[in-house]
């Protein structure tokens, strides 16, 4: 899906991409190598990927922007991830 995704945004003509992906542990449809190659390569190419967990992951395989919110309060999560959103959009950077 997140390839898809990237693909979908190449083609939008906007400077700033951004994928998020909401994850509750680890890949499902694909290796964790898989997926932290296709990360790095989307990185190599400009895309911002960030990683937000929903429970525990212990090795995310974006390794650049991770947020975890496992830690967090339903309120708690929330507000931090209208904040990273905000940053995303205003910064093009979630931290």
């Amino acid at each position: 899906m997140l390839w898809h995704l990237a693909e979908q945004s190449s083609r939008s003509g906007k400077r700033l991409k951004i994928l998020v992906m909401v994850s509750d542990g680890l890949p499902v449809e694909c290796s964790w190598d898989s997926l932290h190659e296709l990360v790095c390569k989307l990185e190599d190419e400009n895309f911002v990927c960030v990683q937000v967990a929903v429970d525990e992951i212990e090795n995310p395989a974006f390794e650049r922007f991770f947020i975890d919110l496992t830690k967090c309060t339903m309120d708690e999560a929330v507000v931090e991830f209208g904040q990273m959103l905000l940053l995303l959009l205003t910064t093009g950077r979630p931290v």
